[in-house]
């Protein structure tokens, strides 16, 4: 009877330990939006640094059409991690993701079809 019981109860211990380090699925598609914070200066290297960028939940900005890119969205970002947003997507992966591209592809990224034109909100 002892054998089966801790027979059992390893199969027990095996299952939860695989439910437990599954990683969930995605649940949605997620759009994020990212507002470009220096008007006079797009060059590559404040575009990867975070401090460039804010993130915002609404596209909603001032800019016209054709300016330096007001904001910018990106579908499913990946967490590249780091120490200020370890688990967390946010600016500091959006830098890093244009920092990836490197200066060429992250320019045509923030001032190409992921730019989006002024959608003012209207109070």
């Amino acid at each position: 009877m002892k054998k089966y019981l801790l027979g059992i109860t390893a199969i027990l211990i095996a299952a939860a330990v695989v439910a437990f380090t599954q990683k969930p699925a995605k649940d949605a598609f997620d759009t994020r939006y990212f507002r470009y914070l220096d008007e006079d200066d797009m060059d590559f290297n404040t575009l990867k640094t975070p401090a460039s960028w804010d993130e915002i939940t609404l596209p909603a900005t001032g800019c016209d059409e054709g300016d330096l890119p007001c904001i910018v969205s990106v579908d499913n970002l990946t967490d590249y991690g780091g120490s200020y947003s370890p688990g967390v997507i946010d600016e500091v992966d959006f830098a890093r993701f244009l920092e990836l591209q490197g200066s060429t592809n992250a320019a045509d990224y923030v001032t190409g079809e992921h730019q989006e034109s002024s959608k003012e909100s209207i109070d």
